[in-house]
C-alpha cells in the first residue's frame, strides 16, 4: 500500500491516466498530494473500489435511495473470512533474483519471510492495513456511496490478535470500528474465526432503516421488512465471477469488467469516473 501514492503521482507526471488499487495511499497527506497532482495535470484517476460497478449493488443503492427502507440510522460492514496467514514460518533470505529492498520501497524494511511475497503481505501490518484495509474498504465505500456521507465526526477502533496467536502474521484477527456521522452511525467488524450471527453472510454490509434492512454481499442483495411493513422481502442472488476470463456468459463477463470499462470510457470522454480519486479521501 505504501507504493500507491508514489506510483500514481509518477504515472500522472509521465502523462498517464491511472486506475489505482485501494487503499489509495498510506497517509491522508499522500492522498492530498495525489489529488493536487491529478487536478493540476487534469488526469483521470479511478480507484479500484469496484463494488460501485457491481450491477446488483447499484440496484440495491437505487432501492435504498428510492426510499425502500426509509430513513437509515445505522449501517454495519463485516467480514468473517479466515484471511490471516496462520502459520509459524521463520524469516529467511529473499529468493535469488528478488530485490526485496526495492519491493519494500517506502515501507519499513523487515526481514524477509516467505509468507510475505507474493500475496500474503496483507497479513503483515508493515505493508498494509490488514483486513480493514483489504475488505472493509470495499463495503464501507458502498456505505458511503449509498448514504452520501463523507467525513465522520469521530472514529473509534478496538481489536488485536486475540485468538490466532500462533502465527507469524501480525495483523488483527479481531477488530471493531465505529464512525459517528451525526445523523448516521456506522460500524465494521471482522473476525478471522467463527461464523457471522446471520450465518449466511460472510462479507458484506447491512443498512438499517425505519422500514427494514438491506444486506449487500458480493453476490446478493436482500431486503427484509420490519414487522407491519407491507413491502415484500426482496432476495436476489447474482452469479458473479471476479475473473472475467473464467466467465462464459458475455453479458456477465462485461458486468465483471464494468469498473475497468468505466475508467476507459472516462479516459476517452474526460468525464468523472464512478470511483473518482477525491471520493476516497
Amino acid at each position: 500500500d505504501h507504493w500507491h501514492a508514489l506510483c500514481t503521482i509518477a504515472a500522472m507526471e509521465a502523462g498517464a491516466d491511472v486506475m489505482v488499487e485501494k487503499p489509495i495511499c498510506h497517509t491522508y497527506l499522500e492522498g492530498q498530494a495525489m489529488l493536487r497532482t491529478a487536478r493540476k495535470l487534469k488526469r483521470i484517476v479511478q480507484v479500484d473500489t469496484q463494488r460501485r460497478s457491481t450491477p446488483h449493488i447499484a440496484k440495491a443503492r437505487e432501492f435504498i435511495k428510492g426510499g425502500g427502507i426509509g430513513t437509515i440510522g445505522h449501517m454495519k460492514g463485516f467480514c468473517y473470512y479466515n484471511m490471516r496467514a496462520n502459520q509459524i514460518v521463520p524469516d529467511s533470505d529473499p529468493p535469488e533474483g528478488f530485490n526485496f529492498d526495492l519491493w519494500t520501497g517506502p515501507a519499513p524494511l523487515r526481514k524477509f519471510n516467505r509468507l510475505i511475497h507474493p500475496r500474503s503481505w496483507r497479513a503483515f501490518e508493515e505493508y498494509g492495513n490488514g483486513i480493514l484495509g483489504d475488505m472493509a474498504i470495499h463495503m464501507m465505500d458502498v456505505g458511503r456511496w449509498v448514504t452520501g456521507v463523507r467525513s465522520p465526526k469521530t472514529i473509534h477502533s478496538v481489536g488485536g490478535i486475540l485468538v490466532q496467536k500462533k502465527s507469524t502474521a501480525n495483523i488483527t484477527d479481531t477488530q471493531t470500528v465505529t464512525w459517528d456521522f451525526g445523523d448516521l452511525t456506522a460500524c465494521w467488524e471482522h473476525r478471522s474465526y467463527g461464523r457471522s450471527e446471520q450465518n449466511k453472510y460472510d462479507w458484506g454490509i447491512t443498512f438499517y432503516g425505519e422500514k427494514g434492512t438491506v444486506t449487500v454481499t458480493l453476490d446478493t442483495f436482500d431486503f427484509e421488512p420490519w414487522g407491519g411493513n407491507k413491502n415484500k422481502p426482496i432476495s436476489e442472488k447474482v452469479k458473479m465471477i471476479e475473473d472475467p476470463a473464467k466467465q462464459e456468459d458475455p453479458k456477465v463477463r462485461e458486468a465483471g469488467r464494468a469498473h475497468m470499462k468505466n475508467f476507459i470510457d472516462c479516459v476517452h470522454s474526460r468525464k468523472t469516473p464512478i470511483a473518482e480519486l477525491e471520493l476516497s479521501l
